[in-house]
């Protein structure tokens, strides 16, 4: 496997269509792979391990394929993807990255990043865990962005519309969320989380892990909802958190929205199945045929603040 040495710099820098990169190895690099304006790139088999800038970096880039890499110990995020229509990542393995400074142009807040991504993405059959938080303060509590980061799996859109799939991936042992979906301003999205293994993410001071967290702020709006078949055991916070409007008002909406046949288990501090409206949100969703067993707090809970509206129905579920 050739190994490329970046001194410091990128170490491997695609630009132009239809490139392949694949079999390399990079060390001593800022970022270890970097494919920017590379439409219909294809980067696989590669290793980029101990970047201080981030393991592989993809922007600016159309139906994009990510595949069977290796990114572990990087700082700022193993993996990501930034303003690309259509992507594949898949067969990925994530290990020990660690998330700094949320607000700098590269950084990210999860090991696997997706943000200001568009058309049909799917996120499939990787592993991801260990995702570190950046340095503690003296204080020893995060505040402010620092308690947002060290999340497995996120995406964070503010414009577009994207149909997202993230399914057979193994998240677990992260320091923050699992499986987290942003979305605010006008962004717009499908989403289909299923068939994923989401265990033992988070940490306290303060509180935080979901197993699978989403987030609908300002007029944000998903279209379509699944969550379904995952394995939700033994996250620090809630283990299914749905929520709208929590931080920033108007209303989000969310439609045609499912959580089937889950199982979730053992949210240390926190609900099994937690779903809120806020503002003038509007969440209609089905809960159907889920395990909540043996929750630190509530197996569901659900409420509706201010102005919202939660439109739930509940069948068949075993707790």
């Amino acid at each position: 496997r050739p190994l490329v040495d970046g001194n410091n710099n990128n170490a491997i820098t695609l630009a132009g269509n239809n490139i392949l990169v694949s079999g390399f190895e990079t060390t001593n690099a800022s970022i270890g792979i970097v494919a920017d304006g590379a439409n219909g790139a294809v980067v696989q088999n590669n290793i980029t391990n101990n970047s201080t800038n981030g393991g592989l970096l993809v922007r600016s880039s159309d139906n994009v394929t990510v595949q069977n890499n290796i990114a572990n110990n990087n700082s700022e995020f193993g993996i990501a993807v930034v303003g690309l229509t259509n992507a594949t990542v898949q067969g990925n393995q994530l290990a020990n990255n660690q998330t700094l400074d949320f607000t700098s142009p590269f950084s990210a807040p999860a090991g696997l990043v997706l943000t200001q991504v568009t058309g049909t993405v799917v996120v499939s059959e990787n592993t991801v865990e260990g995702t570190a938080i950046g340095p503690t303060p003296a204080s020893g509590v995060l505040t402010g962005t620092d308690a947002l980061e060290g999340q497995g799996i996120g995406l964070v859109n503010t414009s577009g519309i994207v149909d997202l799939t993230i399914e057979n991936n193994t998240v677990s042992r992260n320091q923050g969320d699992g499986i987290v979906i942003g979305l605010a301003a006008s962004a717009e999205a499908s989403v289909a989380i299923i068939d994923n293994t989401i265990e033992g993410n988070g940490g306290t001071n303060p509180l935080r892990g979901d197993g699978i967290k989403i987030a609908g702020e300002d007029n944000s709006t998903i279209t379509q909802l699944r969550i379904e078949d995952n394995r939700v055991n033994n996250n620090i916070d809630d283990g299914i958190d749905v929520s709208l409007n929590q931080v920033r008002p108007t209303s989000a909406t969310i439609s045609n929205a499912i959580i089937r046949n889950n199982t979730v288990n053992g949210s240390v501090n926190g609900q099994g199945i937690i779903l809120r409206t806020n503002q003038s949100g509007s969440m209609q969703i089905s809960v159907e045929d889920n395990t909540i067993n043996n929750n630190g707090s509530d197996g569901l809970l659900a409420q509706s603040e201010g102005s919202s509206q939660l439109c739930l129905a509940l069948t068949g579920n075993a707790s």
